[in-house]
This record gives structure tokens, C-alpha cells and sequence, in this order.
């Protein structure tokens, strides 16, 4: 879309060119424009031209352009061939990139001939407004760096801070983009993801422990269920051996004999799939072997009383 919107103004200015030459105005033209970029203005000692101005702005706009392109033939095409850890061509790119843009503003001032004690001047007030108003943001910057830098949280990881869960899209230097499972874009400022704790479910490898709990009726073989639960967890093409699988007794409730199923599987993404798979298939195994699946229940045993009667004759003597 850029490079389309710089050959559209590209085509603009050679048509406007044109119609310059048509209309027999464009020395005229030139002149005035000429005019209008060596106009100077003066703030204090200092003093800028209209063209100045238009250089700065024009050299910082190229470094991020051209920095923007060189981090994504980096980071898709030029570092995906080398064999580089997990996270680390975004991190190569994303330096490379505001190498480019430190450079394109330090060639900038220098085109416009800014003077030294000029830039003390606005480097003073930087440190002023850090120092009262921008301490989260600046907090925010470095922290970024950190995360670059130390990749405890890397692209396409799943993590979860505090209540929020999700896989990271992107990491920048003040925030970081979180898509949670339910679609929404969370914009989480890393001085957050850097002071808080934060569960990477990811980092290392891919893989995730499940968890399930069933119950079968009083009356049951609880050997015979063991059995049957093992066999549903060997039969999942997407539970790994190693962990080996559990299936533990997990204790005898009110209403059922209590289970507890442990499994691993490398599938990460597909994790709550995969424990609806084991849901089913507990179920469907229980309902072929005719193994009773209880709900909660409570049985009321009523013992003989002695008649209205009596506790009546008993009343009136105890009140006499």
C-alpha cells in the first residue's frame, strides 16, 4: 500500500508538471515555491528555512520506511534461513529497525545544520518531562528493550498475566499486542509484562498437562474402571507416552467413587479438544461396560417414632 501511494504522488506531480508547462506558468510557479522554502524563520538564535524543515521531516519519514522494509525482508525471508533460537530474527529485526530510525534523526539534524546547544536544550527538556510527567512511558521503553533483549515472552507464545490469557502477536517497544482465545486484541504495556509474574505456557516447548475428573456409581470395580480409563487415554493419538498417563483413585465422594485422569499432550492449541475427546470417550466407555455414571444424592432413612399419642400422655405427665 505505501509503495502504491508513493507511485500515485509520483504520477500527481509529474501530471501537475505538466499542466504547468501547458499553462506556460511554471518559471513563475518555481520562483514563488523557491521563495516560500528559503524563507527563514527565526526562533531566538536559531534560524530555519521553510526547505529545512521540510528535509528534516523528509529524512526522518525515509529512515522509517526503509526501516519498516528492511525489518520484514529480515525477519521473513533473509533470517528464517539461518538456524537462529525461537524469537530471535524478531528481535535482530526489530533492533536493525530503530538502528535505521536513530540514524535517519541523527541524519536529519545534521541537514538542517540544527545547532549543538539547540539540541542540549531539547535533550534537557526530554530528560524534564521523564523525570515528571513520562515515567511510565519511559518505564515502558526500557522494559520493551528487556523483553527483546531477554525474550522471556517471544511471538506466537501463549502466556497469561493476571486474569488475561492469550498468544502474543506482536512485541513492540512501549506494548505488546495479546489476542486472547475469545478474538479480542489486548494492548499490555510491557512495564507490565517485565514487573508482573507471568505464566508462559509456551517458552520451553509445546507441551501441556490435562487434567479430568470422573466418577462411577458405589458398587463399581474400581480396578475394572481403571483399566477402561487407561484404555481411553492409550487410544488418543494426541496424548504422549512419556509422561506416562495416569489414572489415580482419587477418593471415595458422597455419591461416586471418585477418578482422577493425568495426561500430556505436545498439541498445545488443541489442548481443550483434546479433553473434550477424553470427556466423550470416558463416557461412551462407561455407557457400553453399563457402569452407572452417578449425580449428587442424599437417601433419607426414617426410623419408627412412637404414636401422637404417647408423647401426649408423656407431656401432660412431665408439665403435672
Amino acid at each position: 500500500k505505501r509503495v502504491l501511494a508513493i507511485v500515485n504522488l509520483i504520477l500527481i506531480l509529474i501530471w501537475f508538471y505538466a499542466i504547468l508547462n501547458v499553462l506556460n506558468i511554471r518559471r513563475d510557479f518555481m520562483d514563488w515555491f523557491t521563495s516560500i522554502l528559503t524563507y527563514e524563520i527565526v526562533l531566538g538564535s536559531a534560524s530555519f528555512a521553510f526547505s529545512d524543515i521540510l528535509l528534516f521531516f523528509f529524512v526522518i519519514y525515509a529512515s522509517v520506511i526503509i526501516s519498516r522494509i528492511l525489518m520484514t525482508l529480515l525477519e521473513r525471508d533473509i533470517l528464517t534461513q539461518f538456524n537462529l533460537g525461537k524469537g530471535l530474527p524478531h528481535t535482530i529485526a526489530v533492533m536493525v529497525k530503530y538502528a535505521i530510525i536513530s540514524i535517519g534523526v541523527f541524519l536529519a539534524i545534521t541537514a538542517v545544520g540544527m545547532p549543538m546547544n539547540s539540541i542540549t536544550v531539547i535533550a534537557g527538556a526530554m530528560g524534564v518531562g521523564i523525570g515528571f510527567g513520562l515515567q511510565n512511558i519511559f518505564n515502558n521503553i526500557v522494559s520493551g528493550f528487556i523483553l527483546l533483549f531477554e525474550r522471556p515472552i517471544q511471538i506466537d507464545d501463549t502466556i497469561e498475566v493476571g486474569t488475561l490469557i492469550g498468544k502474543v502477536k506482536s512485541i513492540g517497544i512501549r506494548a505488546s499486542n495479546i489476542r486472547t482465545f475469545d478474538g479480542a486484541d489486548i494492548i499490555v504495556p510491557n512495564g507490565d509484562l517485565v514487573s508482573n509474574q507471568v505464566v508462559n505456557w509456551t517458552l520451553s516447548d509445546q507441551q501441556r498437562r490435562i487434567e479430568v475428573f470422573a466418577g462411577v456409581a458405589y458398587g463399581s470395580d474400581p480396578h475394572r474402571v481403571k483399566e477402561l480409563f487407561e484404555k481411553v487415554l492409550s487410544d488418543h493419538k494426541d496424548i504422549l507416552n512419556d509422561p506416562k498417563p495416569l489414572v489415580l483413585f482419587n477418593g471415595l465422594g458422597n455419591s461416586s467413587l471418585d477418578f482422577r485422569l493425568l495426561f500430556w499432550t505436545s498439541n498445545f492449541y488443541e489442548w481443550i479438544h483434546i479433553k473434550s475427546d477424553i470427556i466423550f470417550g470416558v463416557h461412551d466407555i462407561l455407557y457400553k461396560e453399563g457402569i452407572s455414571i452417578p449425580f449428587p444424592q442424599m437417601d433419607l432413612h426414617l426410623k419408627s417414632i412412637e404414636s401422637p399419642l404417647e408423647i401426649s400422655k408423656k407431656y401432660n405427665k412431665e408439665s403435672s
